[in-house]
């Protein structure tokens, strides 16, 4: 049994309303179920006024698995690369504690029937110091106990005190309501209210779903369930019904505008395998030098270019949405406004925290969103939206204001722009396979979808459940990282140079202060009964062995002349580079000078032939005044005609 504040504390662990609804959909979802309902259910005697269920049609529990849910921490699901989402053992009872003060579970499985009722008002009416949870259950076909007669007779009578199902045969009913052959039904009740006595979730507002009270936010995710649980999941593999009407799930990555995905690998993530040192310490050795491996996925989303950021999924389950990186986070800037990107973390690589909201490493959560900042930058160079003009992109679908947050016209000439922009998918009722149709623009045909299976599928490859999913690959983008600069590579360089410098410096001053100032301080001389022996350098001069400083100072000698060499090559490499340099400057220089040289050569010749068509000109004019006796005027025309027409004769000249 576990303690009585447990059950108090554990629901204080979700700030996030939708995130502890969220843990009873994700339990639906390891437990391989194809549908889960969530609805009210009106009851005025209770906290609240209603009570709120979750029903799936998943695998169930049988007693022995029942019991196991009870205690805090316990889980079989806890393995390193398992497809399950929950491995902490805290969801159902976390979630259901933060929603309401009470909870009562009925399950099937294996002709049994379980009731698990887990109730702060009757630890607190009958001032029990610890956790005490009825558990009864019952055969399947006869609807007896298959428990001690005596046990079951007190567990049902607290049941009917505490519960709002007072007689066996309402208990009955809810069995009932689990319609397959196994399956899980969890009612909450005696719900958490606010300071004005209103309770947290809101029915009344939207008939067809649950709404957190008093928020009014931009992105709907935070404040409707509807819209929280159609992108909880990376890749849907549930449906989900909210008071009956079912939730247009989204397969994320394929309802943006140009997806394009880059593979991340790194050895930066270890926090998960860290934790983990001490049950395997060699094998985690080893599994942290393994580069890490997984895709960033990235695309614009031209339905509602402000719900934009990033969504951080971990094993397919939505931790943190709408996170802003990179030039986001500038007020105002338009370089990378209305993207959205995606990654699915894999568990081993990094590790969720205990309420899903975050990450247990906050460093390494940081680092991959510096991370996806920098690839965000890259997709919008390779998409070609750094070329484009933001606003004339954002008019063409239906954005015709410069105030962001607000919505595109909603006319029926942009709504099929966006339509035809957007890869029609949909997922089978029965198989629950993606597929994706022929593109239309038809919007209305795809928001009233209704009921859709394979066999209505128009492409025949794919018109039947059996047929495998082929969901369409997304363009590989790459990293690219700017090539440095001829002033880059010689900074490189001489750092590079600098620090042997450095390095031979201070091997040369430990040199210095172990060579021996007076040669008659080393006694040179064996030991009695100790053979002489000799060492032979590169300076072909014996020196004799016999004692630890002298073989520490013939190891530094050695250490001098390797350095010294190194040296000696990164000298002669800089050198060399120097004068490639300075022969490639020269080049252009002589190559400019030539240039010039023939250019001067043009123009010296364009001059000569204007002087001589000068000449010529100069004595038809004077023959011309000579023959109209107007000698005195030719003379004063001669003085002052190439002043005035140079500015005709100098247009005639090559620049």
């Amino acid at each position: 049994q576990d303690k009585y504040s447990l059950s108090g504390q554990t629901g204080t662990t979700h700030s996030f309303l939708f995130g502890a609804l969220a843990e009873l959909l994700d339990n639906a979802r390891d437990a391989g179920a194809t549908r889960l309902d969530v609805f009210s259910v009106d009851n005025e005697k209770l906290q609240g006024g209603f009570m709120l269920c979750f029903l799936d049609d998943g695998y169930g529990m049988n007693p022995e698995e029942a019991s196991d849910v009870i205690f805090f921490g316990m889980s079989k699901k806890r393995k390193a690369a398992s497809r399950f989402i929950g491995h902490y053992g805290n969801g159902l009872k976390s979630g259901s504690m933060r929603i309401g003060k009470d909870f009562i579970l009925f399950t099937k499985k294996e002709e049994t029937m379980t009731c698990i009722f887990l109730s702060q008002t009757f630890c607190e009416s009958e001032g029990l110091n610890e956790v005490v949870v009825p558990i009864p259950s019952w055969s399947s076909k006869t609807k007896k106990s298959i428990t001690d007669l005596k046990k079951f007779s007190e567990e049902l009578s607290v049941i009917y005190k505490y519960s709002p199902f007072k007689t066996e045969t309402e208990l009955m009913q809810q069995f009932d309501k689990i319609y397959t052959k196994s399956g899980t039904l969890v009612v909450i009740y005696n719900l958490k209210l606010m300071l004005n006595g209103e309770p947290e979730l809101d029915i009344k507002t939207d008939k067809e779903d649950i709404l957190i009270a008093g928020v009014l936010e931009d992105l709907p995710e935070r404040w409707s369930f509807r819209a929280y649980t159609s992108v909880l999941y990376f890749d849907p593999r549930m449906r989900i019904f909210i008071q009956t009407k079912r939730v247009q799930t989204k397969y994320l990555s394929y309802c943006l505008y140009r997806p394009r995905k880059y593979l991340y690998v790194t050895s930066a993530f270890k926090g998960a395998s860290k934790n983990e040192v001490k049950k395997a310490e060699v094998a985690v050795k080893i599994e942290l030098k393994k580069p890490k491996k997984f895709y960033l996925i990235f695309g614009v989303n031209i339905e509602n270019r402000s719900q934009d950021g990033m969504f951080i999924y971990s094993n397919s389950r939505l931790i943190r949405m709408n996170e802003k990186v990179g030039p986001q986070l500038r007020t105002g800037s338009l370089l990378g406004a209305g993207v959205v990107g995606i990654v699915n973390v894999p568990l081993e690589i990094m590790e969720p925290s205990h309420n899903k909201q975050g990450f247990l490493n906050v460093k390494e959560y940081n680092h991959l969103l510096k991370i996806m900042g920098l690839y965000l930058v890259q997709y919008w160079k390779d998409t070609g939206f750094s070329n484009r003009n933001p606003m004339l992109f954002w008019n063409k679908f239906g954005y015709q204001s410069n105030k962001w947050l607000e919505k595109p016209l909603n006319s029926a000439r942009y709504r099929r722009r966006q339509a035809s922009e957007i890869p029609f998918i949909v997922q089978c009722d029965l198989c629950l396979k993606w597929r994706i149709l022929p593109s239309s623009d038809d919007y209305k045909k795809r928001e009233n979808l209704g009921n859709w299976t394979c066999a209505n599928n128009p492409n025949i490859l794919e018109n039947s459940c059996h047929r495998p999913e082929q969901l369409p690959s997304f363009p590989l983008g790459t990293m690219k990282k700017a090539s440095p600069s001829e002033d880059e590579k010689d900074k490189q360089l001489r750092d590079s140079v600098q620090r042997y410098q450095n390095k031979l410096a201070e091997q040369q001053s430990q040199v210095s202060r172990i060579s021996p100032k007076k040669p008659h301080m080393y006694d040179l001389s064996p030991r009695p009964g100790q053979k002489e022996r000799f060492v032979k350098h590169e300076c072909d001069v014996a020196v004799p062995f016999l004692k630890p400083s002298q073989s520490t100072f013939i190891l530094n000698v050695k250490k001098y002349f390797f350095f010294s060499q190194i040296w000696s090559v990164y000298m002669v490499q800089y050198e060399k580079k120097i004068r490639r340099k300075m022969q490639s400057l020269t080049q252009q220089a002589n190559k400019t000078a030539v240039n010039n040289e023939a250019h001067h050569k043009q123009c010296e010749k364009q001059i000569q032939i204007i002087e001589n068509k000068l000449k010529s000109l100069r004595v038809k004019v004077a023959t011309l005044l000579s023959n109209w006796n107007m000698v005195s005027d030719a003379i004063y025309l001669d003085a002052n005609y190439e002043e005035n027409m140079n500015p005709y004769l100098n247009s005639g000249l090559p620049d």
